[in-house]
């Protein structure tokens, strides 16, 4: 529903080589789900470069969301894609509150460091403390929901501290899935450029151990759901996704496609 991208990380090489950001306007997306849906679509996920800062004629994501909520049956969900912090506004999380899991309780949120200090030389347009009141936030609005999350880790100046910061920011939001990247040089970017790179051990050996923090959240968040009931996805060979955006085994008799109740 939208492409380009306006904000200018130091890292991200994505601002200069792709162009501004631009929206589809709203009737042709809707149309576009309509055929979907008749085709028989059952989950329709909306994505873009920068898909929070959706905006066609006034009309911002929740307008966009609440609008194919209205004008497609109850049996047809939506699953938003990666969003920035900044862009989840309270329109967008009372949307979701209130959409009994036509919008899937599931938010990917990158959170790229979890050190103030280094989202300030990002140029991240957030510190950490308002991350992590903005996920105190949603949790509260939206029981159940899961949040997966980006990461670098070995961004120029990156200490043992600020990994710790990260490491600790990543606990108390309880991720349901992290990705892990390992900061690496994009010619052109001012990251780039800086003298003080950190080596590929180090970076190596941050990675390795938040990956294994992330293996245990995502664990932990599944083992919190045991017993409980969510709509899954069916897809082919017998599995299924699930609302929170873990993978199950199908229910039996359940065909891919379907969209069913399962017990965790």
């Amino acid at each position: 529903v939208q492409d380009g991208f306006n904000n200018a990380c130091t890292y991200c090489i994505v601002n200069v080589a792709s162009v501004k950001a631009w929206y589809r306007p709203l009737p042709d997306i809707v149309e576009e789900v309509h055929a979907l849906v008749g085709a028989g679509a059952r989950e329709v996920v909306l994505t873009g470069i920068n898909l929070g800062s959706y905006c066609f004629e006034g009309v911002a994501l929740a307008g966009l969301l609440e609008n194919l909520l209205e004008t497609t049956p109850a049996t047809v969900r939506f699953r938003v894609s990666s969003v920035e912090p900044r862009d989840v506004d309270d329109a967008l999380i009372d949307l979701m509150a209130r959409s009994n899991g036509r919008i899937c309780r599931h938010l990917h949120l990158p959170l790229q460091s979890g050190s103030s200090r280094v989202l300030k030389e990002m140029a991240r347009p957030y510190k950490a403390d308002y991350f992590e009141k903005l996920v105190a936030k949603l949790r509260a609005a939206i029981p159940g929901l899961s949040l997966s999350t980006d990461i670098i880790v070995g961004f120029p100046g990156e200490t043992e501290e600020d990994f710790q910061e990260t490491c600790r920011v990543a606990e108390a939001c309880r991720f349901s899935k992290i990705h892990v990247f390992r900061y690496s040089k994009r010619e052109g970017t001012p990251a780039a450029k800086r003298t003080d790179q950190v080596a590929p051990e180090v970076k190596a050996d941050r990675a390795k151990r938040l990956e294994a923090l992330g293996a245990k959240l995502r664990a932990d968040d599944f083992a919190a759901r045991k017993g409980t009931v969510e709509y899954v996805l069916v897809e082919t060979d017998g599995v299924a996704t699930t609302e929170s955006y873990h993978t199950v085994a199908a229910p039996a008799q359940a065909l891919p496609g379907d969209v069913v109740e399962c017990v965790l």
